[in-house]
């Protein structure tokens, strides 16, 4: 009976080692198993007198916290390659650190083949460093087709892949926050400049861009961008402002509009490929085709498209031949 006390001790001790272990904390765990064994060893000696030994309780105070040692001894060594990181507040952590958000939207697509390949290193048997690398690598995208990746990755499963999959999405939307706060406070000034407006504008773009807002949300989130780009003086807007202004108005399906910001940035745009190609799928999306088709042909004389964008030209001159 008088050993009641340390075998209660040991098994809350065996309850936050596996606590540990799922957290990934091998250290800690490593530590909590050896002093649960150093107690079992104390079981064994005080009772080494009594007529009978404590079998069962020298087993779980014994065999648990030692095999649970080594166990947890290993996996640190194992893991000491890789990320520090184990809780969820640890891997946010390391992901401000080496994960920093883009202040502007990337405009292109990434290739499907390489999403697909960075999603099959997920759904496979590969060692757990090889698919935290596929979601980092995804994260490093930082575009629409990636975020949807990693939403699939959600519904895997594997607990590590989703839990790494959950960090790397909270990172995005908390990132997208603090900066819409930021420049909230600054874009409401009465001294708030057409460079605050822009980028309060871009913010609220973003949600929409990443798929954070969804529904109703996302439409009130478009139209709060449109107010904000549109208190931009026109004799301050430049090229950005103009592309800014047509993504907009094509996330609100104000498909005439994005056309004619579209047609002034191939004005003044210094990348005249990219803004034929705007114009292209503002007119495509208006029915008008024919002028689709000479945007297309006219941007292919800048250079060779990229592949990743060619695939929507080809779906817009297919489906205009069909």
């Amino acid at each position: 009976m008088r050993f009641i006390p340390i075998i209660i001790f040991n098994i809350i001790a065996t309850g936050l080692c596996l606590m540990f272990l799922q957290q990934h904390q091998f250290i800690d765990a490593t530590k909590m198993h050896l002093t649960s064994a150093v107690l079992g060893l104390i079981t064994v000696y005080f009772g080494r007198d009594e007529r009978r030994l404590p079998s069962f309780e020298i087993t779980l105070a014994m065999g648990v916290p030692v095999f649970g040692g080594l166990c947890a001894s290993y996996y640190s060594l194992a893991t000491s390659g890789q990320h520090k990181s184990g809780t969820f507040e640890d891997y946010q952590e390391h992901l401000a650190k080496d994960l920093e958000y883009n202040n502007t939207t990337k405009t292109f697509t990434p290739d499907p083949e390489r999403l697909l390949s960075l999603f099959s290193i997920l759904k496979s048997d590969q060692p757990l460093l090889e698919k935290r690398t596929a979601i980092e690598a995804l994260a490093q995208l930082e575009t629409p087709e990636s975020v949807a990746t990693l939403r699939k990755a959600l519904s895997l499963e594997s607990v590590e892949v989703r839990f790494f999959a959950a960090s790397i999405l909270s990172k995005i939307e908390s990132k997208l926050t603090d900066s819409l706060k930021k420049r909230d406070l600054r874009a409401t000034r009465t001294t708030a400049s057409a460079l605050d407006y822009f980028n309060l504008a871009q913010s609220y773009f973003d949600f929409s861009y990443y798929n954070i807002a969804e529904g109703e949300r996302e439409k009130n989130y478009l139209k709060k961008a449109k107010m904000y780009i549109n208190k931009i003086n026109p004799k301050q807007a430049d090229s950005k402002v103009y592309e800014l202004a047509g993504r907009i108005d094509l996330g609100l399906h104000d498909y005439k509009s994005a056309l004619a910001c579209f047609t002034t940035l191939a004005k003044t745009s210094d990348n005249p490929q990219t803004a034929l190609l705007w114009c292209a799928e503002a007119n495509y999306y208006c029915g008008k085709f024919a002028e689709t088709a000479l945007c297309c042909q006219q941007a292919a004389t800048f250079g060779t498209i990229p592949l990743r964008i060619k695939h929507n030209i080809d779906f817009w001159l297919e489906n205009i031949s069909a």
